[in-house]
């Protein structure tokens, strides 16, 4: 739990240094479709566990976490 939590916090700083971290060490990237607003990364890159959330009027709306299977079927 400790790995989401740090992907967590990253989020929630929503600074320029924590967003650059989020995309080069969890691969973040906006989502496409019917999750289109959406962002997604990997959790401590580990390869199948995924977190996607959503930021509205500075919030950060934690939708989803789990395998893309999971989140995505």
């Amino acid at each position: 739990m400790g790995l989401l939590k740090e992907v967590i916090r990253l989020v929630v700083r929503n600074d320029e240094e924590s967003l650059a971290e989020l995309r080069r060490r969890h691969r973040m990237h906006e989502l496409k479709g019917n999750w289109a607003g959406a962002k997604e990364c990997h959790v401590a890159n580990l390869g199948d566990w995924l977190c996607v959330w959503q930021v509205s009027d500075n919030l950060a709306i934690f939708l989803r976490t789990g395998t893309p299977d999971e989140i995505f079927r």
